[in-house]
């Protein structure tokens, strides 16, 4: 092994994570696509751009929560991080929102090891009975989803009020406009052409038309100013380690299931996370962390990828032994150092950024930006997508209903596809 090339290959995949992280629109998983792709022009041997990919996984994991907080765009990963992002951000806490989340991330790599060797067993030996169980379980999610949807109660209406059992039907009613527009999405995602010819995903106009454009249209009609972020140390003391293990626990289990990404961990994760925007935002960034580390474990027990990064990885390499398991693991550790590191430094400098401009005039020029993003990664219909996307979430919006339900519109084109639907 050349020391040089892997401090190389570590170095640029931190950077290209960094890009990428902060880039809306940039999914890691078409990143890997993409080096993938020029793999046999670069002047690094395979294990090397392997491990350029996984630097960039892992950095990704970190930084994609920037857009979220200060733009109002998800990826798939920080979908549900928009609302709770985007609330802190108009408290003055935009940087204490990106240490949490680092904070997060961080935790979730001790954890995680810690937890690999038990894990480890438990996957060898329940992977098949799992894999089958698959839809199965992304149901019982759903109904979980549906009843776990409650209002105040209403003096002398016990807890079978119809203003709750209102709320649950505008639950499936949310749940149902999402699946049905995942599942279009889904089954037609081949019209969904870049006018550049690079690897992009329907996702990016989905999810931003479901979950950022909606807060970012609210923001205009409303004109909210956005105070200097002067709060800068974590305000929340108890709870971030727990908070942080409900997160790895979520994105580990999360690893199991085929065609499920931690989007899903998250959903699951939203619910048994009691607390505000802070131990969600704890919570979601250590699902994102942990579930690329278990995808990495995953292959290596059973040469399964289960993300375009991994998979990437997996066309390189065929398959790791445990020598590179464990450089992989290794260098998985010191980008997170690194990760963490950084977005302390930098989130008072971006915030720094957002509160020098004008509100409105910024949320307008995302809109157009985004709108711009969308056309170039997927085209006019990618357009039309995100314009569907975006009435639905507002309606969504309008209903007061919990926005974990939205995520439906990945899980149930799982189901159906399972289930050779379609």
């Amino acid at each position: 092994m050349d020391l040089l090339l892997l401090i190389i290959a570590i170095l640029f995949g931190f950077l290209l994570g960094v890009v990428s992280g902060l880039t809306p629109g940039i999914h890691v998983n078409n990143l890997a696509l993409l080096l993938l792709g020029i793999a046999p022009l670069a002047p690094l041997p395979l294990p090397y751009i392997a491990v350029l990919i996984l630097s960039n996984y892992i950095a990704h994991t970190f930084f994609d929560i920037v857009p979220s907080v200060f733009i109002g765009a998800p990826d798939e990963e920080t979908a549900l991080a928009v609302l709770p992002g985007h609330r802190l951000l108009l408290e003055g806490r935009g940087i204490e929102a990106i240490k949490l989340s680092a904070t997060g991330s961080a935790l979730s790599v001790p954890i995680s090891l810690t937890m690999m060797p038990v894990l480890s067993i438990l996957f060898i030996h329940l992977y098949a009975t799992v894999e089958s169980m698959t839809p199965h379980i992304l149901i019982a999610i759903l109904i979980f989803m549906v009843f776990m949807e409650r209002e105040e109660e209403i003096p002398g209406q016990g807890s079978f009020s119809f203003s709750r059992q209102r709320r649950r039907l505008f639950a499936i009613l949310s749940i149902s406009l999402s699946g049905l527009l995942g599942t279009f999405a889904f089954r037609y995602q081949d019209i969904f052409t870049p006018l550049i010819p690079i690897p992009s995903s329907f996702l990016f106009p989905l999810l931003t038309g479901l979950f950022g454009a909606p807060i970012i249209a609210q923001s205009i009609r409303n004109k909210p100013q956005i105070p200097e972020q002067d709060k800068r140390e974590i305000a929340m003391k108890k709870n971030i380690f727990k908070n942080s293990f409900i997160g790895s626990l979520s994105g580990s289990l999360v690893s199991w299931l085929p065609g499920v990404s931690s989007g899903v961990a998250t959903v699951l994760a939203r619910y048994f996370v009691r607390g505000e925007s802070e131990e969600f935002i704890i919570s979601l960034s250590s699902v994102n962390t942990s579930n690329a580390l278990y995808n990495l474990l995953f292959f290596y027990l059973l040469g399964i990828s289960r993300s375009g990064a991994i998979n990437g990885v997996k066309s390189l390499l065929g398959f790791i032994s445990l020598d590179w398991f464990l450089i992989f693991l290794a260098v998985a550790v010191l980008i997170s150092l690194f990760s963490y590191i950084s977005l302390l430094h930098l989130s008072p400098s971006l915030s720094l950024i957002f509160t020098r401009l004008n509100y409105t005039t910024l949320n307008i020029s995302i809109l157009i930006f985004l709108f711009g993003m969308i056309l170039l990664f997927t085209g006019i219909n990618g357009i039309l997508l995100f314009l569907l996307s975006f009435f639905v979430g507002s309606a969504l919006q309008k209903l007061g209903v919990k926005r974990t339900n939205a995520m439906s519109c990945i899980m149930i084109p799982i189901i159906l596809m399972r289930f050779n639907i379609i």
